[in-house]
């Protein structure tokens, strides 16, 4: 059937069916009832507060604390953050306020510029295989080298984005290796 047809017999039925003989009838509203000290004119409370307990029994939500990267170079506006700090407990970590996409790009970008080669990639994981063994030292082997070499986390927390280095999916490389690699590719870092 084609629209017209179609809203015609819509139509129709529409007005077949107010045409009924049938009066229906409505019940009157009900009476509003005001309650004491409302202000029928301006339509404002005037109640008064109890006197007693003012304590407050829930807390109040606080907005949340939203942190938008700003554009480097650009007049008023800070530069984006990237620190090489250690955690608590003395492991190098790079801290920025870029999202995971860029830091990721740029942390590609900074290993190519770097004595590092990037080994293989797990984006999902978000892990980034150097060409460097547990103990530093640049694997020569390719066919096993990604079970044995270094991986740089990117951990993405929303507000900002955590480089450090691991030894494998759990587990953290030493402080002097992390060291080692994140102050090299820190500079190199163009966030």
């Amino acid at each position: 059937m084609n629209k017209k047809v179609v809203t015609s017999v819509v139509v129709a039925a529409l007005l077949v069916g107010c045409a009924s003989k049938e009066d229906i009838e409505v019940s009157e509203s009900p009476d509003l009832v005001i309650p004491e000290g409302f202000d029928e004119l301006t339509g404002e409370d005037s109640f008064q507060v109890p006197e007693g307990n003012r304590e407050i029994l829930a807390d109040v939500p606080q907005p949340p604390i939203t942190v938008t990267p700003k554009a480097s170079g650009t007049e008023g506006n800070q530069d984006p953050l990237k620190e090489l700090a250690r955690d608590g407990n003395g492991i190098m970590h790079i801290y920025t306020d870029q999202s995971f996409d860029v830091t990721w790009e740029a942390t590609l970008v900074a290993i190519e510029r770097s004595q590092y080669s990037v080994v293989d990639l797990d984006r999902t994981k978000r892990f980034i295989f150097l060409n460097v063994g547990e103990d530093g030292n640049e694997i020569s082997k390719p066919s096993r080298s990604k079970k044995e070499s270094l991986r740089i986390y990117l951990l993405d927390t929303g507000l900002r984005t955590d480089i450090s280095i691991q030894k494998n999916e759990t587990e953290l490389a030493s402080a002097d290796i992390s060291e080692k690699i994140l102050t090299e590719l820190e500079p190199l870092l163009d966030l």
